[in-house]
């Protein structure tokens, strides 16, 4: 389960963007995790709930979106998404070789929300 390993890294990436903006809490921290990226979203929350205890971020909701993978075929030039990691263009039945247009491999932090009473809620962008 690498997800706990993602979690820590994720915790990491939290706890440094919230130290640079001055964030005492972390209520929501959104995540774009690559379709082929091999990260289960539900196993990745609650590794994430469990690291966090005691940290600005204890209680955060990690709300994830998971992006697919769109490549297109060199060949035949049209353009889908890819299911697995076993790369054939539906249109020609070629190999083709991986080509994302989206980023659909990889894990992206994209935004830290706090809550403040005063001033309603912030967000904190972090692409990373």
């Amino acid at each position: 389960m690498h997800e706990l390993a993602v979690a820590e890294s994720l915790l990491k990436i939290v706890e440094d963007q919230g130290k640079k903006h001055g964030l005492f809490r972390v209520n929501l921290v959104r995540l774009r995790i690559g379709k082929l990226s091999t990260v289960v979203p539900e196993a990745l929350s609650f590794s994430f709930e469990v690291i966090a205890r005691g940290s600005l971020a204890e209680g955060a909701k990690l709300a994830t979106e998971v992006v697919p993978v769109i490549a297109h075929c060199k060949d035949c030039g049209v353009d889908f998404e890819i299911e697995s990691h076993f790369f054939l263009c539906p249109q020609c039945g070629r190999c083709i070789c991986y080509h994302s247009t989206s980023g659909g491999s990889r894990t992206r932090v994209l935004v830290l929300c706090r809550s403040n009473t005063s001033y309603g809620r912030e967000s904190y962008h972090c692409d990373r």
